[in-house]
């Protein structure tokens, strides 16, 4: 039995199973043999009963922009996990929550590879702990890589309740996010979780038949279903929601479209990150100028809407938002930008 995802009082009582559990998620050791302070008899106890998952890498790439991509190894099963640095040196955890991904989005690598399985939350805690013991520790994690996290809910808020527990990582809550394509009765399931996580949302269009093109899970929740849900998400919460929204060359990146987003989201407490579109191999969509970028975002804050343009990090080595297909692979052909 793996014993990543266990709670101090999951693993023995009282006292003992605080220090183990800190040994695990605080040192970060991967040995039983390791934990000196608990007599011999208690640790080979452990060593009988229990296993410290561990994932092998298998490659690690570099960009030059300094974003890391770790290709990982659960068994048969390999994954990708992105390590983003910030100027500041603020360092976030790009985390995969499942091998695939079901929603077959046009726009990312994943939903092109089909879907295998969802990760355990071993499997989700050990890739998160990895990155964080070869990189010295990090100040964010978000839950963006491989896979749709509300579709693996209870494994991704096991993950939440070991790396933020005061005993292990101590990640704050609020330094935690969780991205979804949207998945209204799951959205506002997390608008009652108790943590003061972040929520981010894919919206690409404010438009139904574009949204619908390009994410095909919009046919079953349409975007009406979603910002109910997204209403209710803030009442019970009172938290803000972070939109996605890639921006796509002649695509969703219109006067229409940005008059139309910022009507759909002017009475929200809302904030919208825009990220011209990453490539993902062959494709009839290309990104949005930088020009037309910024004429976006400044059309949004005009009306009130709190907007900013992303870049992009680690694209060299199909690290960006998107972008990842457990290939290990980089070097992607990067499509044309408009000058319009």
């Amino acid at each position: 039995m793996n014993i990543n995802s266990l709670l101090p009082h999951e693993i023995a009582e009282g006292f003992r199973g605080k220090q183990v559990f800190s040994w695990l998620h605080k040192q970060l050791v991967t040995d039983f043999a390791l934990m000196t302070n608990l007599p011999k008899a208690d640790r080979e106890k452990l060593s009988e009963n229990f296993t410290i998952l561990v994932p092998k890498i298998v490659k690690i790439q570099k960009s030059f922009d300094g974003t890391k991509k770790y290709l990982l190894n659960f068994g048969e099963d390999k994954i990708e996990t992105v390590l983003i640095q910030d100027k500041s040196g603020r360092k976030t955890i790009c985390a995969s929550t499942q091998i695939g991904c079901p929603l077959t989005c046009r726009i990312c690598a994943t939903g092109k590879m089909g879907f295998k399985r969802n990760l355990t939350a071993d499997e989700i805690i050990a890739q998160i702990e990895l990155v964080y013991r070869e990189n010295d520790g990090v100040e964010n994690v978000v839950f963006m890589g491989m896979g749709e996290p509300l579709l693996n809910l209870e494994n991704v808020l096991k993950t939440i309740e070991v790396i933020n527990h005061e005993k292990g990582l101590n990640i704050g809550a609020r330094k935690i996010t969780v991205s979804t394509a949207g998945i209204p009765h799951k959205i506002i399931e997390l608008g009652s979780y108790k943590k003061q996580i972040r929520l981010a949302v894919s919206l690409n269009s404010p438009f139904d038949e574009k949204r619908s093109a390009i994410m095909p899970i919009n046919k079953k929740y349409p975007l009406p279903l979603l910002f109910s849900a997204i209403k209710k998400y803030i009442d019970l919460s009172g938290r803000r929601v972070t939109f996605e929204y890639v921006l796509i060359r002649d695509f969703n990146d219109r006067e229409r479209d940005v008059e139309a987003l910022w009507k759909l989201c002017k009475d929200l407490n809302v904030n919208i990150n825009l990220i011209p579109l990453n490539p993902t191999g062959k494709s009839k969509y290309a990104p949005s100028s930088q020009k037309i970028s910024e004429w976006f975002a400044n059309q949004l804050k005009q009306n009130g809407i709190n907007a900013v343009v992303r870049r992009s990090k680690g694209m060299d080595i199909l690290g960006a938002c998107g972008q990842l297909a457990a290939k290990g692979s980089g070097q992607p052909p990067v499509p044309p930008q408009s000058r319009h």
